[in-house]
């Protein structure tokens, strides 16, 4: 439970967060903030991958990608203050798998069965991936379940690197859950189809519910197009680039025998994958559902600039065929986003990332169980905080009001004392004494009030020592003060995280005895532990 401040503390809703994605040939980063109910970029940066950082997805040269990540955030259209992030992972490193089974009410007993799906329909050992699921669709018999998985190494390759750039890592998502999420289909009853086009491959997404319950990869690709216009118009890459975005598929240019002809082994085999997906749906998914049928076609990804290719498409399956926009949850005051039309179809992921947190939703996230836990307690923490900040406030604010108030009183009753006395010669005097005796005593109940709140104050000055020592990979799941000692409860990656955090805490002013049971210092790694501070008072 990282925060800078008392505020950041309080934010439970934290209104900044910076979204990551680097499932293709580029890294992108975005962050967005809340403007009353709108949202806005507020800082955002795209850089070409050097080849050799990544292998197979992970970060094998793990400095270098440090030092280019560093240099994406130095190099930015506006300024990134956000360390709490939400990351990708690559589609062909997701395992999906759509289940069918019993109803179940008692929720421990459902995940032990979808635990034991998951062992016997993954292609590889449950040890070795990371898995959530979602509930698709349930009624009185049976329940539908999607699990989406990936390898333990991937995850833990990028939670270390993520760690040595001191980013706070809140979910690890699969890249397809993301791009649903910027389209808007999140919650539709439909089918829908997202093609994404990359730069290298493609992926073909069926959602329902917007949750990607099939998805699909394929050679085709952005690359594959350019490639095609390079080799039969004999231009530079960068021209065939231009030539994708401004010319393409337009009617005009078809006259044109050979122009006929460019895009023909793309357009086939893209026809050909989408017809394909089709009938998976129709033979495959949710047997006791008729008549399933494909909803939108959404053309995402840097390879649906291709000019025309929505409107071919939209001919070619008799069916409506769009380019996405994934700005659909942002209000620019009509205005054009600031991120380029053909660049913004390469952020779609991203711009899903950073929404998860604003919808505050319960979606998938791989992040291991144990820290998508200590999460849940920290939002849960800063809840119960931010409450009884607010109704400790709201209370200071009341009585200070009282007390005014009542100032005011006993001043009008000084004043109408005195006009009394000269007018009746002092017969009231008595009345009037009693008043003002009950006044003061109610003054003196205030000012304990008050002193009472005065003397919590400093509460929030030892909440902010102990952030300031906690190392990156100590989190605390329980914090309680009382005016003599605070109890710690968290968790730490292994025992040196664990002594760290006791060696700074006791070089803090503020506390002058910190208790440490040999019990924490059992376990070499994933330390559960507690600790108590007792403070200074002096």
């Amino acid at each position: 439970m990282k925060f800078k401040n008392l505020f950041n503390f309080l934010k439970i809703n934290r209104e900044n967060h910076l979204g990551i994605d680097f499932s293709g040939s580029h890294l992108r980063l975005l962050e967005i903030r809340k403007d009353k109910k709108d949202f806005d970029i507020k800082a955002w940066s795209e850089r070409k991958i050097p080849k050799g950082i990544l292998e197979q997805r992970r970060i094998v040269k793990q400095e270098e990608f440090i030092d280019f990540f560093k240099e994406a955030i130095e190099n930015s259209e506006g300024s990134f203050s956000e360390r709490n992030v939400v990351l990708t992972i690559p589609e062909e490193k997701i395992f999906t798998r759509v289940i069918t089974i019993p109803k179940v009410e008692n929720k421990k007993s459902l995940e032990e069965i979808i635990r034991w799906e998951a062992e016997a329909s993954m292609p590889v050992a449950i040890s070795e991936i990371y898995y959530d699921w979602e509930i698709i669709k349930e009624d009185k018999e049976k329940t539908n379940v999607l699990i989406m998985a990936t390898n333990r190494e991937i995850v833990d390759n990028y939670l270390e690197v993520f760690n040595e750039l001191n980013l706070n890592v809140l979910a690890l998502e699969p890249e397809s859950l993301s791009m649903a999420r910027s389209l808007n289909l999140l919650g539709t009853e439909d089918y829908n189809l997202i093609i994404d086009l990359g730069d290298n491959s493609s992926n073909f997404i069926i959602c329902k519910k917007g949750l990607p319950i099939f998805t699909s990869s394929s050679s085709i690709s952005s690359k594959t197009i350019t490639n095609t216009i390079v080799r039969v118009k004999g231009v530079s890459f960068e021209k065939a680039e231009r030539y994708k975005i401004k010319v393409g598929l337009e009617e005009s240019q078809l006259k044109n025998s050979k122009n006929k002809t460019l895009f023909d082994s793309f357009l086939t085999s893209l026809v050909d994958e989408i017809s394909k997906m089709k009938e998976f749906l129709n033979y495959n998914l949710f047997l006791d559902e008729k008549n399933k049928k494909i909803n939108k076609i959404i053309l995402s990804g840097c390879g649906s600039n291709l000019k025309g290719l929505d409107s071919y498409l939209t001919i070619k399956l008799r069916q409506p065929v769009s380019q996405s926009n994934p700005w659909l949850n942002f209000n620019f005051n009509k205005n054009i986003p600031p991120i380029s039309k053909q660049k913004s179809q390469g952020f779609a992921p991203v711009v899903g990332l950073t929404l998860k947190i604003k919808a505050n939703e319960k979606t998938i996230n791989l992040l291991p169980k144990e820290r998508r836990d200590v999460i849940k307690i920290d939002n849960f923490n800063r809840f119960v905080m931010k409450i009884n900040f607010i109704i400790g406030s709201a209370l200071i604010v009341l009585l200070t009001f009282l007390g005014a108030m009542l100032f005011i009183l006993n001043i009008y009753h000084k004043i109408n004392d005195e006009a009394i006395q000269r007018d009746t010669g002092g017969k009231l005097s008595a009345v009037i004494s009693q008043a003002k005796k009950e006044i003061d005593q109610q003054h003196i109940q205030i000012d304990k009030t008050l002193k009472h709140f005065e003397n919590r104050k400093p509460y929030w000055n030892y909440l902010d020592k102990i952030n300031a020592t906690l190392p990156e990979k100590v989190y605390l799941k329980k914090v309680e003060i009382n005016e003599e000692k605070i109890f710690i409860q968290g968790i730490a990656d292994n025992r040196d995280d664990l002594l760290s955090f006791e060696t700074a805490l006791k070089k803090q002013d503020y506390f002058k005895n910190i208790e440490m049971p040999i019990s924490n210092l059992t376990s070499q790694e994933n330390v559960n532990f507690e600790i108590i501070v007792n403070l200074n008072k002096e």
